[in-house]
């Protein structure tokens, strides 16, 4: 999944769930912040690695599932 497409996931669940979210973008990757919690998503132009896209949603306490439904 690329990066944009995440965040666009994200986004799309924090709307739906009444979540805060919080983007602040830098020259190479997005800081957001959901629910008080905190990471980071590279923005290059490729897909991001599965173990990155796992730490990611570890590190905000969602599912995959979470970003599907």
């Amino acid at each position: 999944m690329k990066s944009s497409e995440l965040l666009r996931r994200l986004r799309r669940l924090a709307g739906r769930r009444g979540w805060e979210i919080e983007i602040s973008e830098g020259k190479r990757h997005t800081k957001l912040s959901l629910r008080g919690r905190d990471t980071t998503i590279p923005r290059h132009s490729t897909e991001i690695k599965i173990g990155t896209f796992h730490q990611i949603l570890k590190q905000l306490g969602i599912t995959r599932e979470d970003l599907e439904s």
